[in-house]
């Protein structure tokens, strides 16, 4: 598949990396835009679960070598959960759908909570965290930012308790977070923490955060208690580079709304 078709495929704006890994240690690399996240878009159907199916049996010791990060822990490494990358502080992100058949083995390696950012019900994932008695947390993490009724649907599935609770395991370590395909939610999850937490761990390498990452945290921001504020150790320093950040980088059509 050549560059130049994938770039025509009508989506546009925010940043996206899609590996393709054809052969064994063979890595192609395309840079796609998510503007356009809908129905009738690419990235509508790479994230649904026949993506993942047709994904898990690949290399992912290949996957974004251009991040500088690569797994610690070979058996971690060995279980091929998709887009699985260590990611600092015995922390890991990767596919829900994936690792929800390797649960025990992440256990057995030292993980103590999953951090589950796609719909439980997408994956077996709740199921198996249940069967063996792993703890686990669903944080609610939007797949588009393109539908009206997307805010809403933050407002009203967002859970302030399970993020402050995400946050503070984040800090201990040994968690392993991820959407249905480790990948688009994933991602804008990990860097709406490392925007919102000024007491973050995580190296997420040399992967830049998007605009929509910012509006992510944007949204998660404006709900912050003072509460939620002095136990997430908010400064005023911080809190200012904070909404100046937002202001700056988030996607220009939202910043007037917003």
């Amino acid at each position: 598949m050549r560059i130049s078709t994938l770039m025509n495929c009508g989506v546009s704006s925010n940043f996206y990396s899609l590996m393709i890994n054809k052969q064994k240690n063979c890595v192609f690399k395309a840079t796609l835009w998510e503007d356009d996240y809908d129905e009738n878009s690419i990235f509508y159907h790479m994230d649904k679960r026949d993506r993942i199916n047709n994904v898990t049996e690949l290399d992912f010791s290949c996957y974004r070598k251009d991040s500088g990060i690569e797994i610690s822990d070979e058996h971690i490494k060995q279980m091929k959960i998709s887009a699985a990358k260590y990611i600092g502080n015995n922390c890991y992100k990767g596919g829900m759908e994936s690792a929800s058949n390797h649960v025990k083995e992440l256990k057995e390696n030292g993980i103590k909570k999953m951090i589950v950012l796609c719909n439980p019900s997408e994956c077996d994932i709740s199921k198996a965290c249940r069967e063996n008695d792993m703890d686990w947390l669903h944080v609610y993490t939007p797949t588009t930012f393109q539908d009206p009724k997307a805010k809403k649907d933050f407002l009203e599935n967002f859970s302030y308790e399970n993020f402050i609770s995400t946050v503070k395991s984040l800090r201990e370590g040994n968690v392993f977070t991820g959407c249905e395909s480790g990948n688009l939610r994933t991602n804008r999850f990990l860097h709406a923490i490392k925007l919102l937490d000024p007491k973050c761990k995580l190296n997420l390498g040399n992967s830049d955060s998007e605009s929509y990452d910012y509006l992510f945290a944007n949204w998660i921001y404006k709900g912050l208690s003072s509460a939620h504020k002095a136990v997430l150790n908010y400064t005023e320093e911080f809190e200012k580079k904070l909404v100046d950040d937002i202001a700056l980088y988030m996607p220009m059509r939202f910043r007037t709304v917003i």
